[in-house]
């Protein structure tokens, strides 16, 4: 159905595909249809018209919420008009249908103009059903009173200067033979002396030295007489927000705050939120402090900072002086030493238990008393592991650390010396349903770290086991390390038990590039 009921010479849809709509205006012929889809005029080959059901078809279907005008235009020049609405000639037979012709045609102009509001008046697009002004200026806008007035460019102006404009108050009595106070009622926008404009008598009055403002009353410095006229203009006009941006005035800058001189202990720039808490500062040396720093680009301090607070720096922070912080440093990017070609440390995580438990992980059979053959696959997953990603391509991982062992011999209880000892070294990728106290699936990675000590009589040794080494990841992907051991044994060692002892252990992974 038709968006409108009332236009004479069109017919507006909000639509889609190729109709047929519905033409429900008179027209005298169908040379004066055109049709448009979203405002562009369709050519005659985008449309057909059936005459005797009224309907214009597209040619191609128009795509949903499409806006479809139909519209009727009736030539209006000389030329157009004889030639297509009506001519008469001398000594012609004069019929009814040339007279009806002649009126209809006449009338379509009339309500094609009504239609359009061409003739010196604001047009409305049929596109969207808003007014036009063509790039024309429009003038003697009032002030507006209501929210769906329209605005002039001064009420434009002051709202974008002042946040509230308002107009000028002026107040007129006479004196009283008193210096006052007198009330100005309703209250003036601004209490600054210096934005009224006061004469007495026609004599103009100096701000703070012939009068004060003291809320909504002046003061004069001496009694006025009595009916002696007081005229007080007050054009002070204040905002509480600064409009934004602040542009810099030729070559200075933007934005200058000047200490004032005899300042003391007063900060010279303060930041409050709603409830008026300061929550950042500079005080008048330069000194700046922020209950949070949260830092999404680079930050470059040349002197010292001092935060009470916590730092979150998401990008780079470099520091050429002192950075104290007396609460938590969290760097989410990465803290760059020795500058852009130094080293960068991405995180330090520490190896965890895979349980909770921490009870030692025991391996007796491996390897067994007929083998004495040291080999990777031997490796028992202790039961410290860490999960890493890197966070660079060229990250590399410097694990530092040490594991507690014990072992016994197979000779325990005798009275001979004997000699134990174990292994340790890190496993890639072992997978999680591999879990300690079983055989690694994974890639032995690294060093091997031996202990060894001699066992008298029976019972067990105890010694720890460092660990360190650098591991480089072949790509980004997340990966696991596992601290693994085994048991050593040959002709002159023989164990036939080591524990790795998970309660004492520690071990870091520092991830660098």
């Amino acid at each position: 159905m038709p968006s409108n009921s009332s236009p004479f010479s069109f017919v507006r849809y909000e639509s889609s595909g190729t109709g047929p709509f519905a033409i429900n205006f008179d027209y005298l012929s169908t040379s004066h249809l055109s049709v448009s889809v979203n405002g562009a005029t369709l050519a005659s080959s985008g449309f057909t018209v059936d005459a005797n059901a009224n309907t214009v078809t597209l040619a191609s279907p128009a795509a949903a919420n499409s806006v479809i005008i139909i519209q009727r235009t009736t030539p209006k020049g000389k030329s157009g008009f004889q030639t297509d609405v009506a001519d008469f000639s001398d000594g012609s037979v004069l019929k009814a249908e040339d007279l009806d012709q002649a009126a209809l045609g006449l009338l379509f102009v009339a309500q094609e103009a009504d239609d359009s509001g061409t003739a010196n008046a604001l047009n409305k697009d049929l596109q969207d059903n808003v007014f036009d002004a063509q790039s024309v200026n429009i003038k003697n806008v009032a002030t507006p009173t209501t929210g769906d007035h329209a605005v002039n460019k001064q009420y434009v102006d002051g709202l974008s200067l002042y946040n509230s404009p308002t107009p000028l108050s002026v107040y007129s009595f006479n004196g009283d033979g008193t210096a006052g106070p007198y009330t100005l009622s309703p209250a003036p926008q601004s209490t600054d002396p210096k934005a009224f404009i006061v004469d007495v008598g026609g004599v103009a009055q100096r701000p703070t030295t012939d009068y004060t403002i003291s809320g909504a009353t002046i003061t004069f410095g001496a009694a006025i007489a009595s009916n002696v006229s007081i005229t007080v203009r007050n054009i002070g006009v204040a905002r509480d927000t600064l409009a934004q941006p602040i542009v810099a005035d030729g070559s200075a800058a933007a934005l200058t705050i000047k200490e004032k001189s005899g300042q003391t202990s007063q900060n010279l720039v303060e930041f409050k939120n709603a409830s008026d808490q300061v929550i950042a500062q500079v005080d008048k040396t330069g000194n700046a402090g922020f209950n949070t720093a949260a830092l999404a680009g680079d930050l470059a301090v040349t002197g010292s900072s001092q935060f009470n607070g916590n730092v979150t720096a998401s990008g780079t922070a470099t520091v050429n002086g002192t950075l104290t912080a007396s609460n938590i440093l969290n760097v989410v990017g990465a803290l760059q030493f020795n500058g852009q070609t130094g080293i960068k440390i991405h995180g330090i995580t520490q190896f965890d238990l895979v349980d909770a438990s921490g009870n030692p992980t025991s391996d007796t059979t491996h390897p067994a008393a007929s083998n004495t053959v040291d080999e990777d696959a031997q490796y028992v997953i202790s039961g410290i592991r860490a999960t890493l990603t890197p966070q660079s391509s060229n990250s590399k991982f410097l694990i530092l650390g040490s594991m507690a062992g014990a072992c016994a011999t197979g000779g325990a209880g005798t009275t001979s010396q004997s000699r134990a000892g174990m292994r340790a070294s890190l496993i890639l990728n072992n997978t999680p349903s591999n879990g300690r106290g079983n055989l690694h699936n994974g890639t032995r990675t690294g060093a091997q770290y031996l202990f060894l000590q001699y066992v008298q009589g029976s019972g067990f040794v105890h010694g720890a086991i460092p660990i360190q080494t650098i591991y480089e990841p072949a790509s980004t992907s997340q990966f696991t390390l596992d601290v693994a051991f085994r048991s050593v044994r040959d002709t002159t060692i023989l164990t036939s038990e080591s524990r790795a002892i998970l309660n004492n252990r520690f071990v870091v992974a520092i991830e660098f590039s």
